[in-house]
């Protein structure tokens, strides 16, 4: 049969140009006539509806960085399949069920671990008023206002780390010593460094108020 020919990216472009310039259309049509229902004229109207423009426009930014977030993690966290084949690859066949459990408990220790105390010491409190210090001290067991999308980036880089010592350990201890290390640097080790270098109150943060050298780290490819 004939084959259909499918659709080139330049339609699909021009397809959700036309759906976001609908949109903005539709929100900027409601916004209107809700100003108009509530009896603004003139000056008055002009501020109602840039207002509700406004305010329509933080909402779907706010969205799409929290659907970025949690997309990047997700990415961010797949690397536990990359590490999980690389261990599985540089040890016998016989262990390879052992080392694949291995990675799997690098999620389920770290999960807990960086919830209950780990996020806490990295990014709890965070004030660039109070200076430099040594970990946060606020946010334990993610209460208080935490954004659970941050949480989850973090959280996703906490288990790539602790996957990374996986294959150098592989058929060299135990299991119950390799869960007990990765909770231990979920909870404790990675989180002092996150604090150091990326909470504002890091002494090594360049988002500190009085950054180390008048810069704070710089990494090798030049960003902080």
């Amino acid at each position: 049969g004939q084959l259909t020919p499918k659709p080139s990216i330049h339609r699909y472009v021009l397809f959700n140009t036309f759906r976001v310039e609908r949109q903005q259309q539709v929100i900027m049509s409601s916004t209107y006539e809700q100003c108009v229902a509530e009896g603004n004229t003139d000056d008055a109207l002009t501020q109602c509806v840039y207002s509700g423009l406004e305010e329509s426009i933080n909402d779907v930014a706010s969205g799409i960085d929290s659907f970025y977030l949690i997309f990047a993690g997700a990415l961010v966290y797949f690397m536990q399949t990359g590490f999980a084949m690389l261990c599985a690859g540089s040890i016998r066949s016989k262990n390879c069920k052992n080392v694949l459990l291995w990675n799997l408990l690098d999620s389920a220790g770290g999960c807990i671990a960086f919830w209950s105390v780990g996020y806490a010491f990295a990014y709890g409190g965070d004030d660039p008023a109070r200076g430099t210090t040594f970990i946060g001290h606020t946010n334990f067991f993610l209460m208080q206002n935490v954004d659970m999308e941050q949480w989850f980036f973090q959280f996703a880089f906490c288990c790539a780390l602790s996957s990374i010592v996986a294959g150098t350990v592989a058929e060299r201890c135990k299991m119950t010593a390799y869960l007990f290390y990765s909770t231990f640097l979920a909870g404790f080790v990675y989180p002092v460094v996150a604090h150091s270098f990326w909470s504002v109150n890091g002494w090594l943060s360049n988002t500190n108020t009085d950054p180390l050298f008048g810069s704070g780290a710089v990494d090798l490819a030049g960003s902080g």
